[in-house]
């Protein structure tokens, strides 16, 4: 290498940065102008990028607000925040019941509203939740096979916040049993 040459430090943190741009100038310039759905799926997954970003900026002065602290336990049912997720992976914001607090994680169940579908209507992993106490009065079902681990920090802690009865739990506690699910 001559004297003139100079060797330039390529910064890796600025080529994912830059990367990463791309990438959502291209989902955006791909989704956009297209049908209602698109528009939708693509304003899901930017609201969700904003969050996460948020969530992992403020990680380090996180806290569970002193009010809260006493309903992050088994049977209470928390709105949470799952992500963008992939395929038919489970994501959005939805309500999920706690199954077991471990540190600073939870491992929730997530809740539909409505019936069981007729298609899911005889199978062991599907629970009825007729009735979320404190939340609205509608009927909900959920499927143990979508049991997560997820951080405290998804916990949407502006919103309200119910329980299902021990019966309820016992329920899901034997599905998840049914489904090789050991509890």
């Amino acid at each position: 290498m001559s004297d003139q040459q100079e060797v330039k430090f390529i910064d890796p943190i600025e080529i994912s940065y830059g990367n990463s741009v791309q990438s959502l100038k291209d989902i955006k310039n791909k989704l956009y102008n297209h049908d209602e759905d698109s528009k939708k799926k693509l304003k899901n997954y930017l609201e969700w990028i904003t969050l996460k970003t948020d969530l992992i900026r403020n990680e380090n002065t996180f806290s569970i607000p002193k009010e809260k602290e006493n309903f992050i336990r088994r049977s209470y049912v928390h709105w949470i925040h799952f992500g963008f997720n992939v395929g038919n992976e489970f994501g959005g914001h939805h309500p999920a019941v706690i199954l077991k607090e471990t540190g600073n994680s939870i491992f929730v169940l997530p809740l539909s509203s409505g019936k069981i579908p007729p298609s899911k209507k005889n199978k062991d992993y599907c629970v009825e939740i007729p009735h979320v106490f404190d939340l609205a009065a509608i009927p909900r079902w959920a499927n143990v096979l979508r049991i997560v681990c997820v951080s405290k920090m998804r916990i949407d802690f502006t919103s309200r916040h119910g329980r299902i009865k021990g019966k309820i739990m016992d329920n899901i506690s034997n599905a998840m049993n049914k489904s090789g699910i050991i509890v």
